[in-house]
């Protein structure tokens, strides 16, 4: 008896020992694990189609200091959400002010809104059963690339907004002596001229069904139009099997007559019914405001917030020749370790010069592009006024002699852009040093690079767009530049708010008549 009450009580402390242990890893795990959670406001990297998750920060103690290894793609992203880094650094409290400043009255998501949202862009883009699909076949227009993605993203929402099966599938040419895009030299066939060269869209593929890609082929050499338009498809049922080609050209959304109309919680229009679907999945809010305040947010807060995750992920869906290039700039602005050289915050300068005068809005008055000092004063304004520093600049430009006229301005010097890194007192200067950056100002125009290096050079103009969504924190462009918008879209994404001003959280047009529309 006194042996069997002996054992009784070994095995129930040997029962509670475990449960206290298990306890244990609890508590003292939970910290951890909760280190690497999103803080509001920021997006984490995400695992992309055509290569690895991004290496893990390494953190080596020794006695003093700890020392840390990371990956250039997530160092920023470390900076803004661990407070062991940011707290210390002297920039952060006004680079904060800054934002919390320029955030009030602006739109926000959370990271469950924007997962859903995903989430249904790749169930209708790479479906199950694409023969099952309803497909809308959309053919580039012709434009430059940045264009062409703008254009496609309300193609894409119209497939989201049906709310049905369907599928947008990029086709591109038919025709021998049909016009063609110089975007898209390089890219194989008349056939694959499409965007699909650039970013991986769809699992679908037009040629994998003999029978819809026969009847786009008859469409395409008939005299009939070439495709429907946004009213037609939208307001007509469409069937499992079929496919609708759309034309060329499409608004950017069907807008109302009244632009002051604000947004109602109960409208019909499939753009806002989409976006009352969405926001259901997680929190949305306007910052400084009440809840009520984002039954009434502006229409265009929607459409960036639409289109900023829209430019993301179709960056993120880019290939692995962009990803090399991008990590080839990057490499030669760290060390030996692979631990970068630069400092967050990152500010983005981006400046159209070559072939904008018909757009950029200073040119037309003036009849000369705008002094590039002009994106410095703007800076130091800024600097100023909240009392930080960009310690890191990263440079955008189709024109090489205004890159080179920023860098002196920037750190007065006369050689390569970035030959000042390291110096005591300098800004540290990026950009794609690994291209000939005079190349589209010495041709005349995007549209004269020479067909043979034309493909090269739109994968190194993606690897410059790929590492600024990566790294930068702020940005100061041209909103009369698709360009311009795209940047302040890519860090819209990354703060997750969206803002259509000339002025907001995530950029600063130069144009001082453009919104971002």
């Amino acid at each position: 008896m006194e042996s069997s009450n002996a054992k009784n009580i070994l095995l129930a402390l040997f029962v509670v020992t475990n449960l206290l242990v298990v306890a244990t890893l609890m508590i003292d795990f939970s910290p951890i694990l909760a280190k690497y959670r999103n803080y509001p406001g920021v997006n984490e990297a995400k695992q992309e189609s055509f290569q690895s998750a991004v290496t893990p920060v390494d953190r080596v103690e020794d006695k003093e200091n700890i020392v840390e290894s990371v990956d250039w793609r997530v160092y920023a992203l470390d900076w803004w959400k661990n407070e062991m880094l940011s707290s210390k650094d002297p920039n952060w409290s006004g680079r904060q002010r800054m934002h919390d400043e320029l955030k009030h009255g602006k739109l926000w998501y959370d990271e469950s809104v924007e997962n859903y949202f995903i989430h249904k862009l790749e169930e209708h883009q790479f479906p199950s059963n694409c023969s099952r699909n309803h497909w809308l076949a959309y053919q580039p227009m012709a434009s430059g690339l940045l264009s062409c993605v703008h254009v496609l993203h309300p193609v894409l929402m119209m497939a989201m907004m049906k709310g049905e099966e369907n599928t947008v599938i990029p086709v591109g040419y038919f025709l021998d002596g049909e016009r063609t895009n110089p975007t898209y030299f390089g890219c194989g066939e008349l056939r694959d001229r499409h965007l699909g060269c650039f970013f991986n869209l769809t699992s679908c593929r037009i040629e994998d069904d003999e029978m819809r890609y026969g009847a786009l082929i008859r469409k395409s050499t008939s005299n009939q139009p070439r495709g429907v338009n946004w009213d037609y498809f939208m307001n007509r049922p469409t069937y499992p099997g079929g496919m609708t080609v759309l034309r060329n050209w499409v608004p950017v959304w069907p807008r109302p007559l009244d632009d002051d109309v604000r947004i109602q919680k109960n409208s019909t229009k499939p753009k806002l019914l989409f976006w009352n679907e969405v926001r259901k999945h997680g929190s949305v809010g306007v910052y400084g405001m009440g809840e009520a305040a984002v039954e009434t947010v502006w229409e265009d807060y929607i459409e960036f917030a639409f289109t900023s995750m829209l430019s993301s992920w179709m960056l993120r869906q880019t290939t692995a020749r962009v990803k090399e290039i991008a990590n080839q700039i990057m490499a030669k602005y760290s060390d030996s370790t692979g631990r970068p050289l630069w400092k967050a915050p990152v500010l983005t300068l981006h400046v159209r010069q070559t072939d904008k005068s018909l757009e950029d809005p200073f040119f037309k008055k003036y009849k000369r592009y705008r002094n590039v000092t002009d994106y410095i004063k703007e800076m130091e304004s800024f600097e100023t006024k909240y009392k930080f520093e960009w310690p890191s600049i990263f440079l955008i430009s189709d024109s090489g002699s205004a890159m080179q006229s920023l860098a002196e301005a920037l750190n007065g010097v006369t050689g390569l852009p970035d030959s000042a890194n390291g110096e005591e007192g300098k800004r540290f200067i990026m950009y794609d040093w690994t291209d000939d950056k005079d190349l589209i100002e010495r041709t005349g125009g995007h549209n004269y690079i020479p067909e043979e290096k034309k493909h090269s050079a739109q994968e190194h103009f993606l690897a410059s767009l790929y590492i600024i969504e990566r790294i930068s924190d702020y940005s100061i462009v041209a909103y009369s530049s698709n360009v311009g918008r795209f940047i302040s879209e890519l860090i819209g994404y990354r703060h997750r708010v969206a803002c259509a001003e000339r002025l907001g959280p995530s950029a600063l047009s130069i144009d001082d008549c453009w919104t971002h529309d």
